[in-house]
C-alpha cells in the first residue's frame, strides 16, 4: 500500500510541474506576441569609469588635437583605481609578486602602416617608423623575425 502511495505522490508531483511549465509556456507566447514597451536611450549606459588621454591648455594647437583623436585610446574599469584582480597563477601575477589588485595599462594607440600612409606629409613628421627585432625559437636555433609597426615618439 507504501508503494502505491509513493508512486501515487511521484505522479501528482510530476503532473503539477506539467501544468507549471505548460501555463509558463503560454505566458512566454502571449509576451512574444506582445510589441516591445522599451524606450530606447539617447546615450548607452555603462556601470564604471572611462579613462582617456587630454591635452593641458598650455599645449592645444589644432594639429595636435586632430593626431591625438587619432591616437587616443579610451580604457574602461569597474574601479575607479583601474585595477583588475587576477584569479589564476599567470605571468602578470607573478611579476606583481602577490600584488592583487595589478594597474590597467594605458598608452596611446599606435598607427598601423596602411593609416600612417593616408596622413597627410606635414602630419607623418609627428611619428616615426620603429622596426622591432623578435627572438624565436624554433627547433633549438634563434631565428630573428623582422616585424614593422608604428609606434608613438617615447
Amino acid at each position: 500500500m507504501k508503494i502505491l502511495q509513493n508512486r501515487r505522490v511521484k505522479r501528482f508531483q510530476f503532473k503539477a510541474f506539467e501544468k507549471k511549465i505548460r501555463t509558463l509556456h503560454r505566458r512566454e507566447s502571449e509576451l512574444m506576441q506582445c510589441k516591445p514597451f522599451y524606450v530606447p536611450l539617447e546615450k548607452p549606459l555603462f556601470i564604471g569609469y572611462e579613462k582617456y588621454f587630454v591635452l593641458r591648455d598650455d599645449f592645444k594647437s589644432p594639429i595636435v588635437e586632430k593626431l591625438l583623436k587619432l591616437i587616443n585610446s579610451h580604457i574602461f574599469s569597474k574601479t575607479k583605481d583601474f585595477t583588475y584582480r587576477v584569479r589564476r597563477k599567470s605571468k602578470a601575477a607573478q611579476l606583481q609578486k602577490g600584488r592583487k589588485n595589478i594597474p590597467i595599462e594605458h598608452s596611446l594607440r599606435m598607427l598601423n602602416p596602411n593609416e600612417w600612409s593616408k596622413l597627410p606629409a606635414d602630419e607623418q613628421k609627428y611619428f616615426f617608423k620603429k622596426i622591432i627585432f623578435k627572438k624565436r625559437f624554433i627547433h633549438g636555433a634563434i631565428h630573428e623575425c623582422l616585424s614593422r609597426g608604428f609606434a608613438k615618439n617615447i
